[in-house]
């Protein structure tokens, strides 16, 4: 398992749950070594922004996190869609910026979180309901309703500016420890004395705060927009799954959540790159399609016995059928296993993935959580001439990545949505030099082992926290 950075990083959540979406709260909601959950936000991608909220609001509630839900009302101020304490829910924008909206319910299913024979949120309310502890889950909201999304933009900039706020005194703390470490240690030695051996070498930098954004790119495009302020102090990095550098899959060439919203996206990555303060690291189908959910994954993390394994395999070949599966060990891993075999029957019937579904959205929060080990660059400076040598491959214990440009098509009938990724080094400085230069890392392989490794543990700790 990757080892944790030496704080917690704090991490707001932007997403559209969404099967894949529901594993990346888990990951981010129980992983405490490597993050602090700030806060999530839905947008409507996957499914209406009614739907996605509330089975965000279902997820946080079955692995053991009370929300406060909030979205935008048309004025602008905060709406409460409910009052339970523990990690804030807000509702976003319920709409592209200029297209209308697009869902995805041939593969999420009628509600957006479907398991077998139902939908995760009614399969939470039923298991709350039987403990007597309903109350856990945020009434229906009227988010449907709200027409801004303003309400989530800034309890997303708040969160941000708090947290950045913390790191930055934290960080002038440690700098002040080891000053007067230092003016010991150099008093010590004028007088004659040993020093005592300590702290020579300076700290690394604390990260700045991760925004991961798991849906259309709605709700970030307008945090950008109204908030450069924190784009220009670097208050915070992106890390996104969405794009592709070859095929899509809902498009032939556009991946899902840029899709949606490709004007978002455009504008994300516009503002983006040399100079302008926001780095982005964007995790593409390239890389999350290597993250599929068989079932020797399945009971890696926890939620497949062996002997339901053998069954789902025809057998061991022996000719006898084997014994049948004893049941999940819990509540919320058998709602779980539900939602992944609902996910893989319409990943198989719709994209022809066998093997198991694509666990696409919890590599964005398993990006912005392991931190990068270090980069490989050379001498050239931020300018046109130095853009195709600096900063070219980056390592962490979880991910390859690469510098890259990106841009987002977005009036195309045939590829709106498609993400343009420049990968060639010489080219980064003369032919995308007119664009801005390079303006992302681009994630080229994850490492699975630590992606199941991080995900088996944060799902053992939300069964051991969940109501259910």
């Amino acid at each position: 398992m990757p080892p944790p950075p030496q704080s917690p990083r704090p991490l707001w959540l932007d997403c559209d749950p969404g099967h894949d979406d529901a594993l990346a709260i888990v990951l981010a909601l129980h992983s405490p070594a490597h993050c602090r959950l700030l806060g999530v936000s839905t947008v409507a991608s996957n499914h209406s922004l009614e739907a996605v909220t509330a089975n965000a609001g279902a997820v946080l509630a079955a692995c053991g996190a009370g929300s406060g839900s909030n979205s935008g009302a048309s004025n602008g101020a905060a709406s409460a869609c409910a009052s339970v304490s523990g990690v804030p829910l807000h509702a976003g924008a319920d709409a592209p910026l200029f297209l209308p909206p697009k869902t995805c319910p041939e593969i999420h299913g009628s509600s957006g979180l479907c398991v077998e024979g139902g939908s995760f949120v009614d399969v939470v309310r039923s298991k709350l309901r039987e403990s007597g502890r309903e109350e856990l889950l945020p009434p229906p909201s009227p988010c449907s309703r709200q027409k801004s999304p303003a309400a989530a933009v800034q309890a997303m900039a708040a969160a941000i500016e708090e947290a950045a706020a913390e790191i930055e005194l934290e960080e002038a703390r440690e700098e002040k420890e080891e000053e007067e470490e230092e003016r010991q240690r150099r008093e010590a030695e004028a007088g004659g004395e040993r020093a005592r051996p300590g702290r020579r070498t300076r700290r690394r930098r604390r990260p700045n705060v991760a925004l991961v954004a798991t849906g259309a790119l709605t709700n970030v495009a307008l945090l950008l927009w109204t908030r450069p302020d924190l784009v220009a102090s670097r208050s915070f990095s992106l890390y996104l799954m969405g794009g592709a550098m070859g095929q899509g899959n809902t498009g032939v060439v556009s991946e899902f959540n840029f899709e949606v919203d490709p004007h978002a996206a455009a504008a994300v990555f516009g503002l983006a790159g040399a100079g302008r303060g926001l780095e982005v690291t964007m995790v593409p189908l390239e890389v999350t399609h290597t993250a599929l959910v068989s079932a020797a994954v399945l009971r890696r993390l926890g939620l497949e016995p062996e002997a339901a394994a053998a069954e789902r395999r025809g057998g061991d070949g022996g000719g006898e059928a084997p014994p049948l599966a004893p049941p999940p060990p819990s509540p919320l891993r058998a709602a779980l296993r539900s939602l992944l075999l609902y996910f893989a029957e319409t990943y198989s019937s719709h994209f022809g993935f066998d093997a198991g579904p694509p666990l696409h959205d919890p590599l964005a929060v398993l990006a912005a959580i392991v931190p990068p080990e270090g980069d490989e660059e050379g001498e050239g400076g931020e300018g046109e001439a130095g853009q195709g040598r600096r900063d070219r491959r980056r390592v962490s214990a979880a991910f390859d990545l690469t510098r890259a440009r990106v841009d987002v098509e977005v009036s195309s009938p045939l590829s709106t949505g498609q993400s343009v990724v420049d990968l060639r080094p010489l080219q980064l400085g003369r032919s995308s030099a007119r664009l801005g230069g390079a303006n992302a890392w681009v994630a080229t392989r994850v490492d699975l082992e630590a992606l199941w490794g991080m995900l088996a543990a944060a799902i053992e700790r939300a069964d051991a926290a969940s109501p259910l």
